[in-house]
C-alpha cells in the first residue's frame, strides 16, 4: 500500500458546533451577529444528521428568532441524555437573546447594544461544547482562528470602530 493509497479516515463529528466562548464572541460580535446566524446553521445541520429529519437548517438560522428555542432545547435534552451535567434555561435565554437582538432599534448609541446578544447564546455553547467532549472527546474544540475569522474580525472591527465613533458624534 502506497501513501496515495491511504484513504483518511472520517472522524466522527461532535453532535453540536464545537467553538471556544471566546472565538464565538468575538467573532459574533465583529461580524454584527451574522456568525450567530452560521452558529445555528451549523448546529441545524448536525440536529438533522443526528437525527436524521428532514429541516431546513437554512431557514432555521435565518428565522434564528422563532427556532431559537428549539436548538437551546436540543442542546439541553441532548446533555440530559448523555447525563452531562448541564443548565440551560432555554426559554429565558431565548427571551433575552431576542431582546437584546432588537436592540438594534434604539436610538445611538444605545442601539449598539445589540452586539451584546452573544452573551445569550454563550451558555448553550458552553454546554455544546461539554456535551461535544463527552461524546467525541478528541474533537477540533475549533479555537484557533482561520484566515476568513482574521479577515471578518478585521473588517468588521474598522466597521465597529466607526460605528462606535459615529454613534458618539453629535448630529449635525
Amino acid at each position: 500500500m502506497t501513501e496515495t493509497d491511504i484513504v483518511p479516515v472520517e472522524r466522527e463529528l461532535p453532535p453540536y458546533f464545537a467553538v471556544s466562548l471566546f472565538k464565538f464572541a468575538v467573532l459574533s460580535i465583529c461580524t454584527f451577529g451574522f456568525y450567530d446566524l452560521w452558529w445555528f446553521y451549523v448546529n441545524w445541520c448536525r440536529i438533522r444528521q443526528r437525527e436524521q429529519s428532514d429541516i431546513w437548517p437554512a431557514w432555521r438560522a435565518i428565522l434564528a428568532i422563532i427556532w431559537c428555542y428549539a436548538c437551546l432545547c436540543r442542546i439541553r435534552s441532548t446533555a440530559v441524555s448523555m447525563n452531562v451535567p448541564a443548565v440551560l434555561p432555554a426559554g429565558p435565554l431565548t427571551v433575552a437573546w431576542i431582546v437584546t437582538e432588537l436592540l438594534y432599534k434604539l436610538p445611538d448609541p444605545w442601539g449598539l447594544l445589540c452586539l451584546l446578544s452573544i452573551v445569550w447564546l454563550l451558555p448553550a455553547q458552553m454546554v455544546a461544547n461539554r456535551v461535544n467532549r463527552a461524546a467525541v472527546p478528541d474533537h477540533n474544540p475549533n479555537t484557533s482562528f482561520s484566515g476568513w475569522n482574521w479577515a471578518a474580525i478585521t473588517i468588521g472591527g474598522i466597521i465597529l470602530v466607526l460605528a462606535i465613533i459615529g454613534a458618539f458624534l453629535p448630529p449635525r
